[in-house]
């Protein structure tokens, strides 16, 4: 029993290690530039010795990777049920905006790696990434056919280009936060420009 539970403490402790290695990439991404941070960066950042990060990272591309899987994964499992739930339109579409626009505010350094080291580099145009960002996309524009079956959304709309026209909505907001050309830092101006982007787009998509 005893060998059980120290099986389990050290499994934990090492993922623990494993999330601190990556909060630390985060930061150091966020701060420096994918390109301009070295391995032994993110270790004296993570406080482990330069060693351990290889241990649960292959590579700098692996931080990224994992960075990118672990954001887009929870966002895109967010979207899903969004997608799939009940809810008109127009609510759909707050959710998802909303739950986009809060991450940066919860979570600024991730945003930023994830819009200026990630969308915006050749590390996003390999096959399986894609992909991933391609289901986020199919579901979004299945939520929109139903909504036109429902007589919620426009039929001249393709359903794919307003997906597009969604997510192209919430990336510029987020460039513009991340870029500080649109305040964030005020909660007041924060809201209007998320108020500002659900607005559109549903009275754009509605009938």
């Amino acid at each position: 029993m005893s060998k059980a539970i120290e099986r389990r403490s050290e499994k934990r402790g090492g993922e623990e290690k494993r999330r601190a290695i990556l909060r630390a990439a985060v930061k150091v991404f966020a701060e420096r530039g994918y390109h301009g941070c070295r391995i032994a960066d993110v270790a004296r950042e993570a406080g482990v010795a330069y060693g351990l990060v290889y241990h649960y990272f292959e590579n700098k591309e692996a931080l990224l990777t994992s960075v990118f899987e672990e954001s887009w994964t929870l966002f895109g499992e967010v979207v899903a049920t969004v997608a799939e739930s009940d809810a008109p339109l127009g609510e759909k579409v707050r959710q998802i905006v909303s739950v986009a626009l809060d991450a940066y505010r919860a979570h600024p350094h991730a945003t930023q790696v994830m819009v200026l080291e990630i969308a915006r580099s050749p590390f996003f145009l390999e096959e399986r990434r894609l992909a991933q960002f391609e289901d986020t996309f199919r579901r979004t524009a299945a939520m929109i056919e139903v909504a036109q079956a429902r007589g919620e959304a426009r039929r001249d709309v393709d359903p794919m280009h307003g997906a597009y026209v969604i997510f192209g909505t919430i990336e510029m907001l987020l460039t513009g936060f991340v870029l500080h050309t649109l305040d964030a830092g005020d909660e007041g101006a924060f809201d209007a420009a998320k108020e500002d982007a659900i607005r559109i787009i549903v009275r754009g998509l509605a009938p």
